[in-house]
């Protein structure tokens, strides 16, 4: 799920001219180095906004840059740093701050294995591990890495298996965190072969192979190193195990069993007194029941996880979490209240000096522009986000907002400019080997030859989209793209197979929990028995939609229903039923601020012969 937060634009201009001022003052030295990493011709925005990045990180950790430049190792760990943030589409922000919290913990490791190793009388090892400690705080991964090496190259320390593991697994993580992942997989297979029992070592394992998407071989890694933690009563291994396993069945859209290791996961933090991993799984869970479209128990779970942030002090954490809360606001359909939390997240994300969030939440906040029917307003907000984006080299982000900008002239009807923008979406996912985004950029195109009346174009698309997500293991990009197959059908007047199509993403759904998902696959099921002249049948399907949109709290989906089984009424000449029907989507779409949903209810009063176009409806009382 995309991370949002919003901003007023006036907010966004003060923003950029802050930054735009403080270039002139930034380092030459790290201006240097960025343009060495990016090429000559790299865009002096986009480098400006790197060493922005670079000054502020290592600014407020109180460190002097200067000195630090002076060091080749810190340097070239830089250049690193720098090439990665690009090539992976990652905020430099956050990649810095992951960089310095692995060097601390591999420095705490260093520090234990130390210690225990004192009684071993392993003299070789203990200097290996001083030697590679040094290494290590002064930024040099790769010499860190050579001086485990050297301790399994010297012939007299062939026999000391357990010590000759613990150096692959370091080197394993260190590779990890280089994002070298092919070579900590050869690393951390090594260790594992030569330790089989070894929790820490199956876990990351497991979690190396996570990172890769291989998700069927990071699972047996994973199950294997979680039955261990528990024998051996490892708490927060096993706590952060039941995490990283909830994470594959998430990626897989086997949301019920994701649900299942969380709250496992969520137990044991708890338990321990882990308000930071309490804090993480609580949003992870909430996350879980908002993609099943259980939005009042994602709130819940939520507004637990921002009390544990605020209280600890993680303003990070706080900044996600209120973010997520305004993406339950807006599902609701509560626009203004999905405002007021990203507002507040949006100031924690500029105190931070994260750019990359403060681009994607220029993105979302045009997601309620758009909701609102102010299409100018979610376009410049849009283009504002994009070319952040694209200065701060975030590939993964403008694919998103190139697709965002596409379905946005889609909805003013310019369907050519939105294919437009949907091809260079496209071309962008397939570069960088987004899967996922590749799929729905298709769902997305496979829409536009809808509108135009292509219809066998539009399946292509549809085709080659299901046929990725199939290929990944998506259930819920699977289960939507089903659905959206069985309207090309239903377009084409062959309702069987539209009916095969809805069958069997509504069996998806419900196997994945996505209960918003299901919410709207029983509608339209309901719309092949409307066609066929089966109302009673149609009414049903709508009934068993209804229930569930109205558990989940759903608002735009019960608009959706309740308009259709207005239209059943209609039908049936139940005209005051009808009627009551409609205004009560009438009063949710006001509530919710609704633009597509009144816009349809005006054409509704006029088709109908009621006075005052959408007014009619406000007029209209029922005792």
């Amino acid at each position: 799920m995309q991370k949002i937060f919003i901003v007023l634009l006036l907010t966004f201009s003060l923003y950029a001219t802050e930054v735009k001022n403080s270039f002139n003052n930034l380092n030459n030295s790290v201006i240097h180095i960025v343009k060495e990493v990016l090429g000559k011709d790299a865009r002096d925005d986009i480098v400006k906004n790197i060493v922005y990045q670079i000054e502020k990180h290592y600014g407020a950790m109180d460190k002097k840059l200067d000195k630090l430049l002076e060091n080749q190792a810190f340097v070239d760990n830089l250049m690193h740093q720098v090439n990665e943030a690009t090539k992976k589409n990652i905020s430099l922000s956050e990649l810095l701050e992951k960089s310095k919290k692995d060097r601390e913990e591999a420095l705490k490791e260093l520090d234990k294995l130390k210690k225990k190793l004192v009684n071993k009388h392993d003299i070789d090892l203990n200097k290996v591990l001083e030697e590679a400690e040094k290494a290590l705080a002064n930024y040099d991964s790769k010499k860190y890495r050579e001086v485990l090496k050297s301790y399994r190259e010297d012939k007299k320390n062939k026999e000391i298996v357990e010590n000759i593991a613990i150096t692959h697994y370091l080197c394993a993580k260190s590779y990890a965190s280089d994002f070298m992942f092919k070579k900590a997989e050869e690393e951390i297979g090594t260790a594992v072969a030569l330790d089989k029992n070894n929790g820490d070592y199956l876990g990351w394992y497991g979690l190396i192979l996570l990172n890769q998407d291989q998700y069927t071989k990071a699972l047996a890694y994973l199950e294997k190193s979680l039955k261990i933690y528990v024998a051996i009563g490892n708490k927060s291994g096993e706590g952060t195990t039941l995490n990283n396993i909830a994470t594959i069945y998430k990626a897989r859209g086997d949301l019920t069993k994701a649900l299942a290791y969380l709250e496992k996961s969520l137990k044991i933090s708890v338990a321990i007194g882990d308000k930071s991993g309490e804090g993480t799984t609580l949003n992870n869970i909430a996350t879980t029941y908002q993609d099943r479209g259980d939005l009042t128990k994602a709130l819940a779970y939520l507004e637990k996880s921002l009390k544990i942030y605020v209280a600890i002090g993680d303003k990070s954490g706080e900044g996600t979490t209120l973010n997520n809360i305004s993406q339950i606001y807006q599902a609701r359909g509560d626009l203004t209240k999905a405002l007021a939390y990203l507002e507040k997240s949006l100031k924690i994300y500029v105190a931070i000096g994260d750019k990359s969030g403060e681009g994607t939440t220029l993105n979302n906040i045009a997601t309620i522009y758009k909701a609102r029917g102010d299409l100018t307003k979610a376009l410049a907000y849009l283009e504002n986000s994009l070319k952040i984006q694209v200065a701060i080299g975030d590939k993964s982000g403008e694919g998103t907002t190139l697709n965002n900008i596409a379905t946005t002239y889609q909805a003013r009807g310019d369907l050519t400019k939105a294919l437009e923008y949907l091809e260079k979406s496209l071309k962008i996912y397939v570069a960088i080997g987004d899967k996922s985004g590749e799929g729905t950029t298709l769902n997305n195109i496979s829409q536009i030859y809808k509108a135009r009346g292509d219809l066998t174009k539009a399946l292509e698309y549809l085709e080659k989209s299901l046929k990725i997500y199939v290929a990944i293991g998506d259930k819920s990009g699977e289960g939507a793209t089903l659905n959206n197959i069985s309207q090309i059908y239903k377009a084409r007047e062959d309702l069987t197979k539209a009916l095969e199509y809805l069958e069997k993403s509504l069996k998806i759904r419900v196997a994945i929990g996505d209960k918003s998902g299901e919410g709207t696959t029983l509608n339209n099921i309901s719309q092949i028995y409307k066609a066929r002249g089966d109302l009673i049948k149609a009414l049903e399907y709508l009934e068993k939609s209804l229930e569930i949109q109205v558990a989940i709290g759903d608002k735009s989906g019960e608009c959706a229903t309740r308009f259709n089984m207005g239209h059943i009424y209609l039908a049936n000449d139940e005209i005051e039923k009808a009627l009551k029907s409609w205004k009560k989507v009438y009063l949710i779409a006001t509530e919710i601020e609704n633009a597509e949903v009144l816009e349809a209810l005006e054409g509704l009063a006029n088709g109908l012969g009621l006075e005052g176009g959408l007014g009619a409806w406000a007029k209209i009382n029922f005792d």
